[in-house]
């Protein structure tokens, strides 16, 4: 599913994911992501997850971790606990250090194009996977920084099911 961010949306992903990497306490960088720095990373995830609290209709998590992430899921839809993997190339796949980083019920993953191109507002929500899905599926793969576990775009669920399931579940009478 497409989801289109407003100028505004832009403006507000950018200026968390400032405050996300300035918050940092060691200043360290993410050594995991060839190619972009750790400011564009954090826009990138930041884009994703305005589009999914665009897309369900709940709100994200606008907290700042000094030290990094905090183990909080990046939002609640509905009464699940879910964690937002956004990536710049397409079709994305997910990456995790370890397995323990897969903490929330579930994760959504999006492309979002390149910062500055012309395309960057067009974030693409593929798909979404079950932690105990993700645990039935997942390989082991290297990118050149050590073993990582991953799950390729073809194994998610499509993120229409997931829209479906919430737009009668919490579908409002008039």
């Amino acid at each position: 599913m497409t989801v289109m961010l407003s100028e505004a949306d832009v403006v507000r992903a950018d200026r968390l994911a400032y405050m996300r990497n300035s918050g940092k306490v060691d200043g360290g960088t993410n050594h995991r992501s060839s190619g972009s720095g750790d400011l564009d990373i954090h826009k990138i995830g930041m884009r994703g997850e305005i589009a999914v609290s665009k897309l369900f209709g709940f709100p994200i998590d606008e907290s700042i971790a000094l030290g990094g992430d905090d183990g909080a899921p990046d939002i609640y839809i509905g009464e699940y606990r879910a964690e937002i993997k956004s990536c710049k190339y397409s079709p994305p796949i997910i990456k995790l250090d370890t397995l323990m980083e897969f903490r929330s019920d579930l994760v959504v993953v999006c492309y979002c194009p390149p910062i500055g191109s012309r395309f960057e507002s067009r974030i693409e929500v593929w798909g979404c996977v079950s932690r105990v899905r993700f645990l039935k599926m997942y390989s082991q793969q290297d990118f050149g920084h050590g073993e990582r576990v991953v799950l390729p775009s073809e194994k998610l669920a499509p993120i229409a099911v997931l829209s479906q399931y919430f737009s009668e579940r919490y579908k409002v009478q008039a």
